[in-house]
């Protein structure tokens, strides 16, 4: 191979090189030139394979990096579609740039034409939702939706169609532009209505209550245009509780619904129909007009409330009595004007029910009086102001003390010695009849306790005590305290405590028995006069009510009252007492009939606790102790 046979021009550097060195006669060295060529040629392959290899991995990597923005994008699809509430985002001039299905749903938009770069404005203009309201509210809507600024945090609620709720809360983002939260809030909305209803409504006549009554009596107050006049009408069911006694409680609530209707049907429809709680309901009326008109008013719904009601085939007839304060609309104070009000219905139901009577200033008087004595008897209850006096018990085979009933005075600083009958009533109606009793029961345990063992003591328990439920842990406690044995306590008691709620008081009273106590029917025949309680309840003697023995020698009906009672307690096994024994002729009929035990002023008033042991002393027996 000669230099002429080499093609030119040359480009290699490295065949250049060797043909200038063979024309100088070196020669030309072919195996070495191959050698060095296909080492050039071996290192740019070399550098080939790495590139080719670099740009795979670059492409694997590109193409890692796609899948994986490709799956980060679906997983921000698929998280915006399945939010439950509706989404979108805006650019800084108002242009959508993202909105979620839910969006879409609560619009009513087609998510197809929810595209980037949608004005906010044109969105609205193709919600269906926003196109079924009128013009207007269409008008007012949008406008809601475009006011601005956007750059500062907003948060708006709408109204749709059929009561829909709709909150949107509106955020700037950094940058410019905003994001929007729709929230329907139909359902939450409705259940916090219903809260918010049953809350002020009762729950069995859907009749407002007193917290919906106070409201309106405060707006009245408030209002205070004139003499604008206002009348406050309380009223409670006659004979409601035998209806619940008789027929059961299912029957008395499908009366009170009933009573609810009539009452409504009876009154303006700006007047306010309340149910107080259990048979007692009330009417406010606002513009009240003449006494006249409310007085027609009462007659009417006293009328209504009188014709027969027909439930489960049953005709039921009750009745009303209505109490009424008039006031100002400037001088209305909701727990003054409803305590004044009640005051009349009390006036009402004592000239024998049926009846209506208006507040008047003696009512006044007297209100005010068991206001000072409600604070009176708080005090005397701190103060321990209250005293036991004892009435002897005799037993009429023997003629001789076997036990005594504690009755309580109050020791008045300014009034003196005060007698039960005053005081117990407002202690009932107030609930302080719970804290004083149990007060009573530890002085009369600690008293008897100094007794002979054979000496008992009875003492009188209100029906409302039975109410709170730990009467028996009362007792318990206060015999523990006074070291005093069961066996000689005995509990009085009277009809009414087993009307209301006989199951709790029947618990009550077992568990009253397991301490060893006796249970006692006070003033027998003076109530209900149901022959079921003395059957079904755990008692150990029926005390006959005075009114009876007062008449026995001049009254034939008296007499087989008596006769009967001790014949049913006879047939019972249990015990029969008679109280207000005052001359010898009443304790001959009484002995003549069996009845086992006597008490009244014929044997000893009731004395201070220190007298009771010279009492037990004396051997009293039939002879008259001075009153």
């Amino acid at each position: 191979m000669t230099p002429s046979d080499v093609s030119t021009p040359v480009k290699s550097g490295l065949l250049a090189r060797q043909l200038r060195k063979s024309s100088k006669g070196d020669g030309l060295d072919v195996g070495r030139l191959l050698e060095m060529v296909d080492q050039a040629y071996g290192e740019l392959d070399l550098e080939r394979r790495r590139s080719e290899r670099a740009n795979r991995l670059m492409a694997s990597e590109l193409e890692a990096a796609m899948a994986e923005s490709a799956l980060q994008s679906l997983r921000f699809k698929l998280a915006l579609d399945n939010m439950q509430d509706g989404l979108a985002m805006y650019d800084g001039d108002g242009r959508l740039v993202v909105a979620n299905r839910r969006f879409a749903e609560i619009y009513e938009i087609a998510i197809e034409d929810c595209r980037t770069g949608t004005p906010i404005a044109d969105l609205l203009d193709l919600s269906a939702e926003l196109r079924r309201r009128p013009k207007r509210s269409r008008d007012d809507l949008r406008r809601e939706h475009l006011r601005g600024p956007w750059s500062t945090a907003t948060v708006f609620e709408q109204e749709w169609n059929e009561g829909r709720r709709i909150r949107v809360s509106r955020n700037p983002i950094q940058g410019g532009g905003f994001l929007e939260t729709v929230v329907d809030r139909t359902d939450s909305y409705k259940a916090e209505r219903y809260i918010l209803h049953l809350a002020r409504h009762d729950p069995l006549t859907d009749l407002p209550n007193r917290i919906f009554m106070r409201e309106r009596m405060e707006d009245l107050a408030r209002d205070r245009r004139g003499d604008t006049r206002c009348a406050v009408l309380c009223l409670d069911l006659d004979r409601f509780k035998d209806v619940n006694d008789v027929l059961g409680h299912g029957v008395g609530d499908k009366l009170l619904i009933d009573v609810a209707g009539r009452l409504a049907k009876n009154v303006r429809e700006s007047d306010l129909v309340v149910r107080l709680g259990g048979d007692e309901f009330a009417v406010i009326q606002h513009s009240a007009g003449s006494k006249r008109d409310v007085g027609i008013l009462c007659d009417r719904l006293i009328a209504a409330l009188s014709e027969p009601f027909h439930i489960d085939d049953q005709v039921i007839r009750i009745g009303s009595s209505i109490g009424v304060r008039f006031v100002s609309a400037r001088d209305l104070d909701p727990d003054v004007t409803l305590n004044e009000a009640d005051a009349a219905l009390y006036a009402a139901k004592a000239a024998g029910r049926g009846t209506w009577k208006a507040f008047n200033a003696q009512m006044g008087r007297d209100l005010s009086r068991r206001r000072e004595l409600e604070q009176d008897l708080r005090t005397a209850i701190d103060r321990d102001q209250f005293v036991m006096h004892y009435q002897p018990q005799i037993d009429t085979r023997t003629q001789r003390i076997y036990g005594f009933e504690a009755l309580v005075r109050w020791n008045h600083p300014h009034r003196g010695l005060v007698a039960p009958d005053e005081f117990i009533p407002v202690c009932e109606e107030t609930g302080l009849i719970n804290r004083l009793g149990e007060v009573l029961l530890r002085k009369a345990c600690t008293d008897a306790a100094s007794w002979p063992d054979d000496i008992t003591l009875a003492v009188n328990v209100s029906a409302v005590q039975f109410r709170f439920g730990n009467l028996p842990q009362i007792i318990s406690a206060a015999l523990s305290s006074a070291n005093l044995a069961g066996s000689r306590l005995e509990l009085e008691i009277t009809e009414g405590v087993v009307v209301e709620k006989p199951r709790n008081v029947l618990r009550q009273l077992r568990a009253i028995k397991k301490l060893g106590v006796k249970i006692s029917l006070d003033d027998f025949g003076n109530g209900y006069s149901s022959l079921s309680y003395v059957r079904n309840l755990p008692f150990d003697r029926v005390k006959i009510d005075r009114s009876f023995i007062k008449d026995l020698e001049s009254q034939k009906e008296c007499l087989a009252i008596v006769r009967a009672v001790a014949g049913m307690c006879g047939g019972l096994g249990i015990q029969c007492t008679a109280e207000g024994v005052e001359n010898e002729e009443q304790l001959r009929i009484l002995n003549s009939e069996s009845f086992n035990s006597v008490q009244g002023f014929l044997f000893s008033p009731a004395v201070p606790a220190d007298e009771v042991m010279t009492l037990i002393s004396s051997g009293i027996g039939v002879q008259v102790r001075a009153a």
